[in-house]
């Protein structure tokens, strides 16, 4: 790639670098140029890349898991519910974050369920703004949708500590 092709790349990311088009380079502005283009090139566009292939695959991986029939989602919720309660990390904790599941993804009202009923603290996500932050819920909590029809709870019963396991 030409060193005015690399200039032109750049001028549509930083449009100030409109000015080094059509004019006569001196070996150092050359230099600096290559300089920045291999930073973006490996560092951003790479970035860019990689976020766009790990769109592509959460799409990809969303539509096989939205085909998969409900009591096969429920099969496998109840079989990582039971992997989670035999881990020692989930014995000896007092806390749990446990995220609440959406559409098609496995249930985890199950796991919140019995980590309740084994005197866990239980810890969901809620947003607000644009932070996430933690939420403690009993068997008495009710919840409401939130972006995107997610299910967050009611109340304002955050918490600080992070979670002994889950998160």
């Amino acid at each position: 790639m030409t060193i005015s092709e690399k200039i032109k790349v750049l001028c549509e990311i930083m449009p100030q670098f409109k000015c080094f088009a059509e004019k006569e380079l001196t070996v150092q502005q050359n230099k600096e140029i290559e300089a920045i283009y291999n930073f973006y090139n490996t560092e951003v566009f790479l970035q860019q890349e990689i976020s766009q292939r790990k769109k592509e695959q959460r799409v990809f991986f969303r539509k096989k898991r939205d085909a998969l029939p409900s009591e096969l989602l429920d099969k496998y919720a109840q079989q990582a519910t039971e992997k989670v309660l035999n881990l020692p990390e989930y014995k000896k904790s007092k806390l749990v974050f446990v995220p609440i599941s959406f559409g098609s993804e496995l249930p985890t009202s199950g796991l919140i369920s019995r980590a309740l009923k084994d005197s866990k603290r239980v810890a969901v996500p809620a947003v607000r703004g644009k932070n996430m932050l933690l939420q403690e819920v009993t068997e008495r909590t009710t919840y409401h949708k939130a972006a995107f029809g997610i299910l967050e709870p009611d109340g304002d019963n955050f918490i600080d500590e992070s979670p002994e396991i889950g998160r």
